[in-house]
């Protein structure tokens, strides 16, 4: 009968108690919703922009979409802060911010996999020459961002 007395201290009496929901290892705000509750993510928890952004009446991003913070603070999810946007897109646009090497034009990305395509130069050298980080030229040559060229598509 251990822990079945009834005197245990529930909600914001509670020692772990956190205002407005947990911060995620990422900087997400999770929010506590119940195991049966239909956005449960693991567990009894969801991400509060995705309970924010169903609330507002907008259906949940299909797989391949996220929901993206406009002014890029993840703890802010007010609705006007928020929009869907395609995974790629969205993974592209963040390694591109903050980080100006990585801020290369849409022909200097198509030199990039033709010469690496006619194994003319190896990833390393196009680091240099291009100076970015070799993790960059990896995710152009294997189409993992910049997947988008001048018209849309690749």
């Amino acid at each position: 009968m251990r822990g079945r007395h009834g005197n245990h201290a529930k909600a914001s009496k509670a020692a772990k108690w956190m205002p407005g929901g947990r911060p995620t290892a990422r900087g997400y705000v999770r929010i506590r919703v119940g195991r049966s509750h239909p956005l449960a993510l693991s567990g009894e928890w969801t991400h509060e922009h995705l309970l924010v952004w169903v609330s507002a009446g907008n259906p949940r991003p299909p797989k391949g979409y996220v929901i993206h913070h406009r002014n890029e603070d993840k703890t802010d999810n007010r609705i006007e802060n928020l929009e869907v946007m395609e995974s790629s897109i969205h993974m592209a646009k963040h390694m591109r911010r903050g980080n100006p090497q990585a801020e290369l034009t849409w022909e200097q990305v198509s030199e990039i996999r033709r010469l690496y395509d006619s194994r003319e130069k190896s990833t390393r050298e196009l680091a240099i020459i291009y100076s970015v980080k070799i993790l960059v030229i990896q995710r152009i040559v294997s189409r993992c961002t910049y997947i988008n060229g001048p018209n849309g598509r690749d």
